[in-house]
C-alpha cells in the first residue's frame, strides 16, 4: 500500500512538472517509514551475571585473575614544584605504585592504559605532573614474568578528607583493580 501512494506521488509530480513552467518549488518529500523494531535478543540460559568488583585498601597488594599485581602505598602530602603542572588543588598527595607480572607471559606495560584513574570527594581528581620531583608518566616496557616497575603518581585534592578511588587497568578486558581510602 505504501509502494502503491509512493508511486502514485511521484507520478503526480512528474506529470504537474512536465505540463507547467518551472515555479521553483520543489515537490513534496518522500517520506520512508521507519523499519521495525527488532527486540532484544534473548540471554542465552546458564549465563550467570557479572562478578561484583573486588576493592582493595591504600597499602595493599592485589592480583587480578591475569596475574597482574598492583600494589598501591599510603597516599602521603606532596608539595608539587612551581613548574608542576596540574597543581592547582587545595592540597595534593603523592602515592607509590608497584605493579608486578606474577603470570607466566610478559605484559605489555602501558600507563595510558593501566592508569590509575582517581575520584576524590565525589569529584575527579587531577593528575599533577612535575618533572622537577619525578612525578611523570613511565615509559611502556615490556614487563617479563617477575618483573615489576615502580613509579610515583601525585593528585589535586580538595581541602577537606574525603574517600578516594583509584582505578587501574592493566589491559583490554581486565577487570579494573580499585583503591579506596580517606584521604
Amino acid at each position: 500500500m505504501a509502494v502503491c501512494a509512493a508511486a502514485a506521488l511521484l507520478a503526480g509530480c512528474a506529470n504537474s512538472n512536465s505540463n507547467s513552467q518551472s515555479s521553483g518549488s520543489i515537490g513534496p518529500a518522500l517520506i520512508t517509514p521507519p523499519a521495525p523494531l527488532t527486540p532484544p535478543a534473548a540471554q542465552p540460559t546458564g549465563t550467570q551475571p557479572p562478578a561484583t568488583i573486588q576493592t582493595a585498601t591504600f597499602g595493599q597488594r592485589y592480583t587480578l585473575p591475569s596475574g597482574i599485581a598492583i600494589e598501591v602505598l599510603q597516599p602521603e602530602p606532596f608539595q608539587p614544584s612551581r613548574t608542576a603542572s596540574g597543581a592547582d588543588g587545595a592540597r595534593a598527595v603523592l602515592i607509590t605504585v608497584t605493579v608486578v607480572n606474577e603470570s607466566a607471559e610478559p605484559f605489555d606495560f602501558n600507563a595510558f592504559t593501566l592508569g590509575p584513574r582517581a575520584i576524590h570527594g565525589g569529584q575527579a581528581a587531577e593528575r599533577i605532573f612535575d618533572s622537577a620531583k619525578k612525578v611523570e608518566i613511565p615509559p611502556g616496557v615490556k614487563l617479563l614474568p617477575g618483573k615489576s616497575i615502580t613509579f610515583r603518581t601525585a593528585w589535586a585534592l580538595q581541602a577537606e578528607p574525603a574517600e578516594m578511588q583509584l582505578e587501574f587497568t592493566p589491559s583490554h578486558g581486565d577487570e579494573p583493580a580499585i583503591f579506596i581510602g580517606t584521604v
